[in-house]
């Protein structure tokens, strides 16, 4: 016997041909940041990479959650609060609020940090581009993660935050218009899209994930291949990246030395 839940109605979902066509509706509004932007970090953080490394042991942190060989983390050692406590803690003191492997806990502020600096040459304010979200690709959380389907030889582990560094990841974030739906937050062929965005335009110029771990894009269908749909758009230059470099590690730096005379 049906219960009353059971009798609601069933109504068809968008079929392939329906989905392909919101793709490529989508695309092209996608805004990615320049690869040349990505070089710089990833330069730069191959420069402080056994500076910081050493910091982070001195100061108990796990510095492979956030830096490797070509590591496009945009701040390492600053990583999402999870959990009430933490984010209570940020609530109360955004500057001060440190978790269990991180220098600093963040509410979503630091992913926007660099676009700004590209796009407006300051940092970011609670406001973006007007009718546009910034949105992850690649889950940086432990909750309800997708890694399984999206990381290739991935295996569930008891330790947290192994992908915490994802959240401040340059080559980890797009911006997305408002009046469309978010793929990012659903499974699906979009989403795989969105992946094979940062497949195709970061992955010649950084190693996108830690611990030698590499993204799944087998068993995509062709139709469902990136090249078969129209490009997304490229922002951003390098011309306010030094300042923005400086103002990062200015900040990571100033972080490191305060947990140190703790």
């Amino acid at each position: 016997m049906k219960t009353e839940r059971q009798n609601w109605p069933e109504w068809a979902t968008p079929n392939d041909e329906s989905l392909i066509q919101l793709a490529e509706t989508l695309m092209p509004h996608i805004k990615i940041l320049s690869p040349d932007v990505v070089k710089l970090i990833v330069a730069e953080n191959n420069n402080k990479l056994t500076q910081w490394t050493n910091d982070f042991k001195e100061i108990g942190i796990r510095a492979d959650i956030y830096l490797w060989q070509d590591s496009p983390i945009t701040f390492p050692g600053i990583r999402r609060h999870a959990g009430n406590l933490e984010i209570s803690a940020v609530k109360k003191n955004r500057n001060n609020a440190k978790g269990n492997d991180s220098i600093l806990l963040d509410d979503n502020s630091f992913p926007k940090e660099l676009w700004s600096f590209i796009l407006r040459g300051r940092k970011a304010d609670k406001n973006g581009p007007a009718n546009y979200s910034l949105a992850h690709i690649i889950d940086h959380k432990d909750y309800r993660s997708r890694h399984i389907e999206e990381i290739k030889d991935f295996e569930k582990t008891k330790e947290k935050n192994l992908y915490a560094g994802l959240h401040t990841s340059c080559a980890n974030t797009v911006w997305l218009p408002n009046n469309l739906m978010k793929p990012t937050d659903h499974k699906g062929n979009i989403r795989q899209l969105l992946i094979q965005v940062v497949n195709k335009y970061y992955s010649p110029i950084c190693t996108i994930l830690p611990h030698e771990k590499s993204l799944n894009l087998d068993n995509i269908e062709d139709k469902w291949q990136i090249d078969r749909f129209p490009e997304p758009t490229i922002v951003g230059s390098i011309d306010k990246a030094e300042k923005f470099i400086e103002y990062r590690n200015n900040l990571i730096e100033e972080r490191i030395k305060k947990i140190k005379l703790q």
